[in-house]
């Protein structure tokens, strides 16, 4: 098993594991997602080299020599928080779901948030309806928002919650 960021040469495998989440959960087609296919029909290629330029970064998970999970992270762009970074489209394919293959994304997801300056928490929306990613994010130390206590304008966002990670010091 390897977790690393993801490269240049990574990007044909990171697309072809983007096109099958969104096969199996058009529902989970975030905005990020679909930028990417839509850059990868378009044979605009670069995707992952522009990201680094961007201070965004996509994590991959390696098994037997093949991509089988990702997450995405951005530090900049779509931010409500400049202090903020966003997670996204954290997938892992059907056959290694339940392994440790999520935690160990996640893991290297937030030491990579630990490395970017002035950065204090790490933020994830889902739909209110995916209770197994609130119980992962919920057992990794991610708290609800103040949009889903009441208490922000953000909770007028029907369906979604909002959870952060306090990057500490």
């Amino acid at each position: 098993m390897e977790v690393r960021l993801l490269g240049e040469r990574d990007e044909a495998s990171y697309l072809a594991l983007r096109s099958r989440s969104i096969e199996e959960h058009a529902e989970l087609a975030t905005p990020e997602i679909l930028r990417e296919l839509y850059a990868a029909r378009a044979g605009t290629g670069g995707l992952l080299v522009a990201y680094g330029q961007e201070r965004k970064s996509v994590v991959g998970a390696f098994y037997g020599g093949s991509l089988v999970g990702a997450i995405g992270l951005d530090a900049d762009r779509g931010n409500r928080n400049p202090e903020d970074i966003r997670l996204w489209g954290l997938y892992v394919v059907p056959h290694l779901r339940g392994s440790l293959i999520s935690q160990l994304l996640l893991e290297e997801a937030i030491a990579w948030s630990r490395r970017q300056r002035g950065k204090m928490t790490v933020s994830v929306q889902f739909s209110r309806n995916n209770q197994h990613a609130f119980r992962f994010f919920n057992r990794n130390y991610f708290s609800m928002k103040a949009a889903d206590t009441g208490l922000d304008a953000q909770a007028s966002t029907p369906g979604v919650v909002f959870m952060d990670y306090f990057l500490g010091e």
